[in-house]
């Protein structure tokens, strides 16, 4: 007997699951997925695909069908969706239910040093992964484990057994056999759950558990949706890709550099010593180990207690809004001011110019925030840009990641987005709201570049940062930093010496204030209108050094007057 079938899932392994539907004549009525490569091959197939499950319903146009498949699925589906299917919803989970329900299973199985794992289709219910089983294939785990060897055992296997899954549902007899899950068992792993401390190696475990450890978040080449392995000492908070257990046990303390050999740390654990190939800056970049000053001797720290517990209470809120930072720095435009030197990022010197102006009246409560807009538009103006990328941080966000800055980013994209004929009423509410939604946000882990191959070595620094804090700011890696001070009248014009000249902020200070002059009284005028130069400058600029006519002495032959 040949079904009917809808198909959900972002994951590659909702092809090969589909091919198999099709290979047994069984029909796909539509795929809903935004997956690029999915949507292209259900296009090659003639298959309708939509990319959000709102607009499934119109798709099927009242079309019956019998079973929906969702296959490596991350969206929550609506009941009125599950509800369409006549025979049931099923699920596949990358996991052995009822335990290690939830996202991410491979990981947390590898972490807690399982011998054995599973994949599981089962029937999909209010409550997420509680469905009764309807196949299940249990497999060993090697040794050396790791979640990319793992996640592979998983396609593969999930294939399988949804080759006899479909085979038992088309065989006539109806529905396969369920199999009830006994929930007193179930383990689940939340969406936004996350290691421990952000995933500070703590030296006091065993070095199995250390390599278990390392392992379960090794995605190999792929992106990492979770976090790396780090080591902390003197200062550096340092990404740890690789762990290898050795058979020697030192009596050195756990976390002392044994030996340095190239790019090659060895160090004492609790148990067996272990050995790092390679440590990695938190932008994925290889580190310098001599210029690290890390040598025998060396002490990698066990965080203290309050801290770790700090990160880890950090950590799920932080990753709530990872996916939306991803996006931004995947397309960042960083805004640059002209300035006519080579922005060298290895010159340190830098130097501050600070500016009182008026009160900005505009619709914020907040002063700082009235007058970090008035900036940003000062900024796209002096530019000529509408839509650019400009460094944004708060003294909130500073206070809540004090003494965890190498873990967290201090300073956010702040996307400016501007109509380039909109009235500068519209301008300001642009930017007081992605002010908003940039707070609301916080920030991301700063491992997240060198989890993500596409940024992996790509510049992401921002040349123009705003920071709300009343002191100045010289540590932050802009070549124009400006800290806004509460007061909303302040400012502090922090500048990198090699970029900028001091008479070109002054300049900027100066265009700043007489744009201040008019910003609020031409609402409706669009930004391009508002002048940057007084009316006397205009006139001196326009008028007396380009006069056609000037007055010669009398009586003078030209040859004498050149």
């Amino acid at each position: 007997m040949t079904f009917s079938t809808l198909v959900l899932g972002e994951g590659t392994l909702l092809i090969p699951c589909a091919e198999i539907l099709l290979r047994h004549r069984h029909p796909i009525q539509a795929i809903v997925s935004d997956n690029d490569v999915i949507r292209q091959w259900a296009e090659e197939q003639k298959i309708s695909c939509v990319s959000r499950q709102q607009d499934l319903l119109v798709a099927m146009d009242g079309r019956p069908v019998d079973y929906l498949f969702s296959i490596a699925n991350l969206s929550v589906i609506p009941a009125r969706i599950l509800a369409l299917p006549r025979l049931g919803a099923i699920n596949f989970h990358d996991g052995p239910l009822p335990r290690y329900a939830g996202l991410h299973a491979t990981t947390w199985a590898i972490l807690n040093q399982e011998t054995s794992h599973g994949v599981t289709w089962h029937e999909m219910r209010e409550t997420v992964d509680t469905g009764d089983i309807l196949q299940q294939r249990i497999f060993a785990l090697a040794p050396d484990e790791t979640a990319l060897t793992l996640n592979r055992k998983c396609f593969k296997a999930g294939i399988e057994s949804f080759e006899e899954l479909v085979k038992i549902l088309g065989d006539g007899s109806g529905t396969p056999r369920a199999l009830p899950q006994n929930l007193s068992e179930r383990t689940y792993f939340a969406k936004h759950t996350r290691p421990a401390a952000q995933a500070c190696i703590d030296w006091t475990l065993p070095a199995e558990h250390l390599a278990a450890f390392v392992r379960s978040l090794d995605f190999g080449p792929y992106p990492n949706p979770l976090e790396v392995p780090k080591v902390v000492g003197g200062g550096h908070v340092l990404l740890v890709p690789k762990l290898e257990v050795r058979s020697t046990c030192s009596e050195s303390p756990p976390g002392t550099v044994l030996d340095v050999d190239g790019e090659s740390v060895r160090v004492a654990t609790s148990t067996n010593d272990v050995v790092i190939p390679q440590l990695l800056t938190t932008a994925g970049e290889a580190l310098d180990i001599a210029a690290a000053g890390i040598a025998a001797g060396y002490r990698f720290e066990t965080l203290p207690a309050d801290t770790a517990a700090r990160l880890t209470q950090l950590g799920p809120s932080m990753v709530r809004h990872e996916d939306f930072w991803l996006q931004r720095l995947l397309q960042l435009a960083p805004l640059e001011l002209p300035s006519g030197h080579a922005r060298t990022r290895s010159a340190k010197s830098r130097a501050t110019a600070t500016l009182v102006t008026p009160l900005v009246s505009t619709a914020a409560s907040d002063r700082a925030d009235a007058l970090t807009a008035a900036l940003v538009l000062y900024l796209a103006r002096a530019a000529g840009h509408t839509c650019f990328d400009i460094g944004f941080g708060h003294v909130g966000l500073e206070e809540s990641l004090s003494s965890l800055e190498q873990f967290f980013a201090l300073q956010v994209p702040l996307r400016v987005a501007l109509e380039a004929d909109g009235s500068l009423d519209a301008a300001l509410r642009a930017v007081l709201n992605e002010l908003a939604s940039a707070r609301a946000k916080h920030t991301y882990a700063r491992s997240l570049v060198a989890r993500t191959p596409e940024l992996r070595g790509r510049d992401i620094r921002l040349p123009v940062g705003i920071l709300q804090r009343d002191e100045p700011e010289d540590a932050a890696d802009n070549d124009l930093t400006i800290a806004v001070s509460r007061d909303g009248r302040t400012s502090h014009w922090t500048y990198r010496t090699s970029v900028f000249d001091h008479a070109q902020i002054l300049e900027h200070q100066r265009m700043f204030t007489t744009f201040l002059e008019h910003l609020t009284a031409q609402l409706d005028a669009p930004l391009a209108s508002v002048p940057l130069l007084t009316a006397a400058e205009r006139e001196r600029l326009l008028v007396t050094w380009n006069a056609p006519h000037k007055a010669y002495p009398d009586g003078r032959r030209v040859p004498k007057l050149l």
